[in-house]
């Protein structure tokens, strides 16, 4: 038979109250958001990797989109192209232009725009836990936070008071949670 201890008593009792609803102690809350956390630390990870990797990918992106611009104007544009040359063919013309293009870059291009696409299914999948998980405390809701408003980054293009009311009071609860947990906020935040 298992010896009882305070330790069992004390972890059983936390646990069936987290399981009701009931408020835990701050310890127990934080402990409870241990994999939370771990995963918000990971995801700073892949975003950070997935920002280098467009700050390195974007020079290829913006040169492949002038070169495609004038292959669309040598044909008059891209509504005459497409006019002249129908869906399907005209579709499989411009897709062979581009994949010329990106060849032309080189496996450096390749390389990255593949670990880039990896990288955004990486945190897609983490950002799907991350939803899963109930937070327990501030810690876990401050992950959950960090979370919403990477995927919400327009919402800092202009100041607050210029969004519609429902991306108004997203960010307000965003800049809330993130303050309350001491993390920094976006770029923007003040304006």
């Amino acid at each position: 038979m298992d010896k009882i201890s305070r330790r069992k008593i004390m972890t059983s009792a936390a646990s069936a109250a987290i399981g009701a609803g009931v408020a835990v102690p701050i310890a127990a809350a934080a402990s409870s958001d241990t994999e939370l956390v771990e995963l918000g630390k990971q995801l700073d990870a892949l975003y950070r990797r997935a920002r280098e990797l467009g700050e390195m990918l974007d020079p290829f992106y913006r040169e492949e989109q002038q070169k495609m611009l004038e292959f669309e104007d040598e044909h008059g544009g891209r509504r005459a192209f497409f006019n002249r040359y129908g869906g399907k063919l005209g579709g499989d013309m411009w897709m062979d232009k581009k994949i010329e293009i990106e060849r032309a870059f080189g496996p450096v291009f390749a390389t990255a725009e593949i670990e880039h696409d990896q990288t955004y299914d990486a945190i897609a999948a983490l950002a799907r836990r991350v939803m899963e998980l109930p937070a327990h405390g501030l810690a876990g809701l401050a992950v959950k936070a960090r979370g919403a408003m990477r995927e919400n980054e327009r919402l800092w293009d202009r100041p607050i008071a210029d969004l519609d009311w429902p991306d108004e009071f997203l960010r307000d609860i965003i800049e809330s949670v993130l303050k309350m947990a001491g993390e920094p906020l976006p770029a923007g935040a003040d304006a």
